[in-house]
């Protein structure tokens, strides 16, 4: 079950969980022509490199902060204050979509590990995010910097850790087309 968030913000309910967790239930929100200006993150100086690429973070998911088009930011964030005011969690609401110079963004994960999600690439063939197939994406396309993309983001729990909450979403489909790669200038140095 899909949602165009194109069409407004669905509803959603929230399930009480146990411990520092909530779980939203909502049907997977489609967000068409995005922009992945930053590339997914696989180590930054905040961020160590995952186990499955070599690293010692256990994590299983990767972070991409996605640009979204002002309408579908809007739509997002009214979901967003739709699931805050169903939370029971403690804490100050961190909002799901952030805006920076007139720009709005979505940190989102991309499960890698566990249940991965799936990706086409420049139209070709639905694949799993698997580190396999991503790590070859991202080696052939620059991190994915630059590119276009339809997304399917899946809402997943509302997290809560001292004294903040807010919701985490995930990746669950994506279809990118990559930018352009600038033309590699080759350098004989034995000329």
């Amino acid at each position: 079950m899909a949602h165009d968030l194109a069409a407004g913000p669905p509803e959603a309910r929230v399930q009480q969980g146990q411990g520092k967790f909530e779980t939203v239930i909502s049907p997977v929100l489609l967000a068409h022509k995005c922009r992945v200006p930053y590339g997914v993150e696989v180590e930054s100086r905040y961020t160590p490199r995952p186990s499955f690429a070599g690293g010692s973070d256990p994590r299983k998911h990767l972070h991409v902060a996605l640009e979204l088009p002002a309408e579908l930011a809007s739509h997002l964030a009214a979901f967003d204050v739709q699931v805050r005011e169903l939370s029971q969690a403690p804490g100050e609401w961190a909002p799901l979509v952030t805006e920076r110079d007139g720009r709005y963004f979505v940190k989102a994960r991309l499960a890698v590990e566990g249940r991965p999600g799936s990706m086409r690439i420049d139209g070709g063939e639905l694949q799993p995010t698997s580190w396999q197939n991503i790590s070859l994406v991202l080696d052939c396309h620059n991190n994915l910097r630059g590119a276009e993309m339809d997304a399917a983001l899946r809402p997943a729990y509302i997290w809560s850790v001292h004294g903040r909450r807010g919701l985490s979403v995930y990746l669950e489909m994506f279809a990118a087309r990559p930018a352009a790669a600038a033309p590699r200038q080759l350098t004989d140095y034995f000329q």
